[in-house]
């Protein structure tokens, strides 16, 4: 038993004695002072409303909350729908009982707007959270087939109304999207598999959601073609997509809300050719998201076709925006990170992605900067790559002349950079003398970079010792003194 389930088993008879003294029978009568310390109270106890002795007064507490929400004090409803939120995901078996009045309640926030979007937002997942106790698939389907069409039936009859949004109209509009993606985030399981669910209930889940009879994937897809078309130009919009269609990337089981990888490619595909650059970032984070968890069942023609689809046909515009090279570089990291073989056999890998790498060392963008750094090392570590890949890099590095570039850029860029990135070109530095010392102790001599210092850091092999020898010459060449030496 942990600490804190400790303390908790500790704190159960003074709780138990707080609510069994009636404190539920004064709070809609107290001072509106001290309301916002009994909600954070309620939402502080948790663990022992979950419990057999706490469960009779959900009932009374859930009503409290409501009356809060309806009520006019904006702040004060902000703090009581996280409560609910908070009972619902740690007392959610305690709580299916209120299922059909939380989605009555629902179905009002649905169309209301002034409703904050928060609180809308909060609810879904707290309703759904709930629902999914009741571990039925063909069940917990219904639910969200209602819930689904619901929103879409707004959005739709809510477009057709107004043809033209003000501003708090669109955030209304795109709050139903968000609550789409909360809903995803509820679907996904609260503990571990073989802890929520029996052998024999994870088989019938995985059935169920492998046929998907009444088409609830294809009814989110809808929901997000149905935004996207609206809104194809707004990053908000595309980032609550990427977030819907990633919500189940990596879930241990089958669900509403597992696309396969060629409809989240077509939708990839769609945004891209857009070309409106605070979107580019968004999809490539969800693109990174897929291969970080599925690199191992993703061909090598499929990534390269990817690249080449959503990547290199567009690299020209992707350069002209420094949010975009950042989330190309990262991506292309995270693949290095997970699977280099799937990427550096690629040509689009030799012809793309490393000039614009070889680029990101020289930009002064600091967010450019950390993610070019994340690339060089996994290239020039390759920790998961086969001898094959080990010596097609190798080969890159010493005969391509990319070895030579890579010095050029790391040693002008690291000179010029403000002291607070220097930390992204360190392991840069101790990587390429670790693997390629007798060459790029030449391709430092061909920079013309000062004997005694490329001996002082060869003779530290790439060690951590390395830093404080790159630091004394960046000091040395921007004329600073270094205060935490002893040797000024």
């Amino acid at each position: 038993m942990s600490f804190y389930e400790n303390q908790c088993n500790a704190l159960l008879p003074s709780i138990n004695s707080i609510y069994s003294g009636g404190i539920l029978d004064i709070l809609m009568g107290i001072d509106r002072a001290l309301k916002p310390t009994f909600v954070r109270f309620l939402s502080a106890t948790q663990f022992f409303l979950k419990t057999s002795q706490g469960t009779p007064y959900l009932g009374k507490i859930l009503d409290f909350l409501f009356s809060i929400i309806f009520s006019d004090d904006s702040n004060l409803s902000l703090i009581a729908s996280r409560t609910i939120l908070t009972l619902c995901q740690e007392c959610r078996e305690n709580l299916t009982e209120f299922l059909p009045v939380l989605e009555e309640i629902l179905g009002e926030m649905l169309k209301s707007e002034s409703i904050d979007n928060l609180i809308r937002q909060r609810l879904f997942n707290a309703y759904v959270s709930v629902a999914q106790m009741l571990k039925n698939p063909e069940t917990i389907a219904t639910t969200l087939l209602n819930l689904l069409n619901a929103i879409r039936h707004q959005f739709t009859a809510f477009m057709e109304l107004h043809k033209s949004l003000n501003s708090e109209q669109e955030d209304y509009v795109i709050s139903l999207l968000s609550c789409v993606n909360e809903v995803g985030k509820a679907c996904q399981l609260p503990e571990e598999l073989e802890d929520f669910y029996t052998a024999e209930q994870a088989t019938q889940v995985n059935m169920y959601w492998e046929s998907d009879p009444l088409t609830i994937k294809t009814l989110v897809l809808q929901i997000v073609e149905d935004f996207s078309r609206h809104f194809p130009s707004h990053a908000i919009v595309t980032e609550k997509c990427c977030l819907i269609l990633r919500s189940g990337i990596g879930e241990p089981i089958n669900g509403p809300f597992q696309f396969s990888f060629d409809s989240i490619l077509l939708y990839m595909i769609a945004a891209m050719d857009r070309e409106v650059a605070n979107v580019v970032p968004h999809i490539f984070g969800l693109l990174e998201k897929y291969v970080s968890v599925n690199y191992k069942s993703l061909p090598t023609e499929t990534l390269e076709a990817v690249i080449q689809r959503i990547f290199t046909s567009h690299l020209e515009f992707i350069k002209t925006e420094p949010d975009m090279v950042s989330s190309s570089v990262q991506l292309f990291a995270t693949m290095l990170e997970k699977s280099p073989s799937s990427l550096v056999k690629l040509d689009t890998f030799k012809s793309s992605v490393v000039p614009l790498a070889l680029d990101s060392l020289i930009a002064q963008e600091t967010f450019i900067l950390k993610a070019a750094s994340k690339l060089w090392i996994h290239l020039l570590t390759l920790r998961r790559a086969t001898k094959e890949d080990q010596d097609s890099v190798r080969y890159l590095m010493t005969n391509s002349g990319v070895g030579q570039v890579l010095t050029r850029n790391l040693l002008s860029s690291f000179l010029s950079s403000p002291r607070s990135n220097l930390e992204y070109y360190y392991p840069v530095f101790r990587n390429l003398i670790g693997k390629y010392p007798l060459e790029f102790k030449q391709w430092m001599a061909e920079q013309n970079a000062d004997q005694a210092f490329i001996n002082k850091l060869m003779i530290t092999r790439g060690q951590r010792s390395a830093n404080e020898v790159l630091k004394t010459l960046w000091m040395d060449v921007n004329h600073l003194t270094d205060y935490n030496s002893n040797s000024y």
